[in-house]
């Protein structure tokens, strides 16, 4: 389902690309992202206050998709993407 922002929300100033996957746009400084090693930490405890670098994100994903293809038997250059569709359910705790 497409997301569409509200009104008021400002136009960006380019078109976002939908030809790459979302963790490219995200993580890929080739797309027009503020390089990582510049970036604030996405991501902080609210408890412990433990805080990820944009850097750490990009390579925990990086690992994260390695195992999961690994476990799962996924070849990355074998078959269609949308066969290797992966949702995940975390308890935010």
């Amino acid at each position: 389902m497409p997301f569409y922002a509200p009104d008021w929300v400002p136009k960006l100033p380019f078109d976002i690309p939908d030809s790459i996957p979302i963790n490219k746009f995200i993580l890929d400084e080739n797309y027009g992202r503020h390089p990582l090693g510049y970036s604030r930490p996405p991501f902080t405890c609210g408890l412990t206050g433990k805080q990820y670098s944009a850097l750490e994100v990009k390579e925990r994903v990086e690992f994260l998709a390695r195992g999961l293809s690994q476990e799962l038997g996924f070849l990355p250059n074998q078959g269609s993407e949308w066969d290797k569709v992966i949702g995940l359910f975390s308890v935010n705790t």
